[in-house]
């Protein structure tokens, strides 16, 4: 089954680079913070919030697994926790059909926000200059923003009901395999209730298993610093007036 691939997200967050936003920090199973930045098997996991997939009930992360070792790391089973009972409540990572009709819904919206923002440039432009307006703000920009929503859903029709519940690049797709020196990134939707919406989240907790090692976990602050996310947008701004990379999760 395919999906919204890791190579899109990176592509159109605007820049190329391997492990991207938050350091996710290892602890042990007791809750004790680790030393170093590496779990115990050598991975270095970084994550973030994909801002620009938002809407008010759904909010994408995206995590980097980093092997910086000479060894094949296998991940073979992973959760995504909140915090606590009351965190979990009401927000469920969605799967199957769900994805794809998640995805058709999100290029449409982002594809008529491009086309109104590109229309209100044009017309700020034309008070100054046509000439510059269509130089900076014409079709060939238009066309690069089609072809960015497109790249991002590409590949994006789901395998029959039942068959399959996640595409290959998504978190739950197991196993994980990231080859020695490299690394693997993939992502995970979730969507969270009207309830859930009322408290603003912003620390994830990842567990997954590792092939031949012990269980591994890393806590993640995933809100931006600019406090971009429409995600349970109302809850962070009064619980978080002024967001940053540190934002904790209140439950």
């Amino acid at each position: 089954m395919k999906g919204v691939t890791a190579v899109a997200f990176v592509a159109l967050s605007g820049c190329a680079t391997v492990a991207e936003g938050n350091l996710a920090k290892p602890i042990d199973l007791g809750g004790h913070f680790l030393a170093t930045p590496a779990t115990a098997s050598g991975l270095v996991v970084h994550g973030r919030e994909l801002t620009f997939l938002s809407s008010p009930d759904f909010g994408v992360l995206e995590f980097t697994f980093e092997n910086p070792t000479d060894h094949w790391i296998r991940i073979d089973q992973v959760h995504v926790d909140f915090g606590s009972p009351a965190a979990n409540q009401g927000v469920t990572a969605i799967e199957g059909d769900d994805i794809a009709a998640w995805q058709i819904a999100t290029e449409q919206r982002n594809a008529v926000r491009a086309a109104n923002t590109q229309t209100a440039l044009d017309v700020l432009a034309l008070g100054a200059s046509i000439g510059a307006a269509r130089r900076h703000h014409g079709p060939a920009r238009t066309a690069a923003v089609g072809i960015a929503v497109g790249a991002m859903m590409a590949g994006s029709a789901m395998a029959p009901s039942g068959q399959d519940l996640y595409p290959g690049d998504h978190l739950y797709a197991v196993p994980i395999a990231i080859p020695p020196g490299l690394f693997a990134k993939r992502w995970i939707v979730f969507n969270s209730d009207a309830a859930a919406n009322r408290t603003c989240l912003g620390r994830a907790t990842l567990d997954y298993d590792t092939s031949g090692r012990a269980r591994e976990r890393v806590v993640l602050d995933f809100r931006s610093s600019d406090g971009g996310s429409e995600w349970q947008a109302a809850a962070c701004r009064a619980m978080y007036p002024t967001l940053s990379a540190r934002t904790r999760n209140p439950g």
